[in-house]
């Protein structure tokens, strides 16, 4: 089993924790990923910020590692963001439906 080359950088500032995602999130990433989004929600402040702009691809298990991680938010009443998601993983939001994660991000900013 060949792990998948992607690298996590977390960054907390006030209410808000940063998480920059690199490389390709698979499911072999998405083994390590999932946890650590998990502990990192379950400390977090009030926001959570999922940088994409290094993510070269993601697939659908991917794509559930950064949905349970907006589930987690939600459920402690914080608010999870997508930012800069190459068109490649826009791509993939856009077929799965969940794009909208992207458009509540590209709003907020614009506020």
């Amino acid at each position: 089993m060949e792990l998948s080359p992607y690298r996590m950088e977390v960054t907390t500032d006030d209410e808000t924790r940063t998480v920059q995602l690199a490389g390709e999130i698979d499911y072999f990433a998405s083994l390590d990923l999932k946890p650590k989004l998990e502990e990192l929600t379950s400390q977090c402040c009030r926001n959570l910020i999922i940088d994409l702009n290094e993510v070269t691809f993601i697939d659908s298990e991917g794509i559930k590692a950064l949905v349970a991680a907006f589930q987690w938010m939600y459920r402690k009443q914080g608010r999870a963001q997508l930012v800069g998601c190459r068109p490649c993983v826009q791509r993939v939001l856009k077929l799965t439906g969940l794009e909208c994660m992207m458009r509540e991000a590209q709003s907020a900013a614009s506020d």
